[in-house]
């Protein structure tokens, strides 16, 4: 019986943070790395800003969603294949659904992190940063929970992300009950990995519908960030 071990041929790809395919060179993937990446990252902040990457990528980074802190939002689309140089294609921006899913979660406006904010599409849970963008300002939002997962296990700059409505309340029970207009935030709500965050200033109970063009500096500062992340993760150097 032959025992030799078959050696399997590492996997190429693509490997540039361009839209041009005339200038994008191939890398040999490490052994780990089954996939080859296309992402398409965008940020609606002071303008909206697109960005493209092609990779090796292991499964976890094939994810797609979005994150939507009310003041601005971020969108990002992955396609995954297998097999040498498979990812040849710019792929599209994220579509977000703007159709209501019944979830809801806290949003911040400046210091008030007591506003609610809908949610829309795949945004199944709700996300907390007490450092946005490493910016010392606390941003709060709905997200979709495979792109809310990935940053906080990136330890990019400290998230947490939870699953149930209005789960991302906190403060007291009795103080959670008293901002919800129709009904408790979830007693259930499902936190994905523990952190901290920070309190609410004050007590608005005012809805907030932001266009996802306006933003501050953090907003911007988070594009970097986030875009930065996304490239960290795929790219190989």
């Amino acid at each position: 019986m032959d025992n030799t071990s078959v050696m399997v041929a590492a996997l190429i790809c693509y490997n540039c943070n361009t839209d041009d395919s005339q200038d994008c060179p191939n890398v040999t993937c490490p052994e780990s790395y089954e996939s080859c990446a296309s992402t398409t990252f965008a940020a609606y902040a002071l303008s909206k800003t697109v960005s493209y990457g092609r990779a090796c990528a292991p499964s976890p980074s094939c994810i797609s969603g979005s994150i939507n802190l009310g003041l601005f939002q971020y969108t990002l689309n992955t396609k995954c294949c297998q097999g040498d140089l498979c990812n040849d294609q710019i792929i599209p921006e994220f579509q977000i659904d703007d159709s209501p899913n019944g979830n809801e979660c806290f949003t911040c406006d400046g210091g008030d992190c007591t506003k609610k904010l809908t949610c829309v599409g795949d945004e199944d849970g709700c996300i907390t940063s007490p450092d946005w963008a490493n910016d010392n300002i606390t941003a709060k939002g709905c997200t979709s929970s495979d792109y809310c997962l990935s940053l906080q296990n990136s330890n990019v700059f400290e998230i947490s992300c939870c699953q149930g409505n209005l789960c991302n309340c906190d403060m007291s029970v009795e103080d959670c009950e008293r901002l919800s207009e129709d009904g408790t935030p979830s007693t259930d709500a499902t936190p994905v990995e523990d952190a901290t965050s920070v309190a609410p200033e004050n007590n608005s109970t005012e809805a907030v519908t932001v266009p996802p063009n306006n933003t501050d500096k953090s907003g911007v500062q988070g594009v970097l960030l986030l875009l930065g992340y996304v490239l960290s993760v795929l790219c190989v150097h």
